[in-house]
């Protein structure tokens, strides 16, 4: 079934998406970086080029990510911690609308809009994005580890350890 792990490697899945973590955090950190530049410091197309950067890796590497663990990954969670994964279902629509809301804000400067306000809505909605993400990202890599513990527990019960 295509909507389940892939029963070949559930740890090599696992590891997967901590790695992609781990980038996520990366970006959020140059997100948070960008859009405090443009809060003190007032608006500079370098910041502004840093936010539409991130935004675009957001659009495919977090999109993909997020198909991922819904395609992949609820499944197993919803075995071992009934509830979780219903969790996950609705902070991943949360990060969808945050970003689809940032995504406004930036098409809204990229027509020449730089009015005060817009540019305040920029630096807000990226904020939001950053929170949500890191928030999100960190739940995960706890739900992560104990899920990667019980798989290690499970095959050393099968191979008699």
């Amino acid at each position: 079934m295509s909507d389940s792990i892939p029963q070949n490697d559930p740890q090599e899945l696992l590891a997967s998406l901590r790695c992609e973590h781990e980038a996520g955090l990366k970006y959020v950190r140059r997100l948070e970086s960008a859009a405090s530049a443009i809060s003190h410091d007032a608006f500079s197309a370098g910041a502004f080029e840093e936010i539409a950067r991130t935004v675009r890796w957001i659009n495919t590497s977090v999109a993909d990510h997020l198909k991922k663990e819904e395609n992949s990954l609820f499944s197993l969670m919803d075995l071992q911690s009934g509830g979780l994964a219903d969790e996950i279902r609705t902070e991943h629509a949360e990060l969808r609308i945050a970003f689809a809301q940032l995504i406004i804000s930036i098409q809204d400067m990229e027509r020449g809009n730089l009015r005060a306000w817009c540019i305040q809505d920029v630096v807000q909605a990226s904020e939001h994005v950053a929170q949500l993400l890191e928030r999100h990202i960190a739940k995960e890599e706890r739900i992560l580890k104990g899920l990667a513990q019980r798989i290690e527990s499970h095959i050393g019960e099968f191979i008699g350890e």
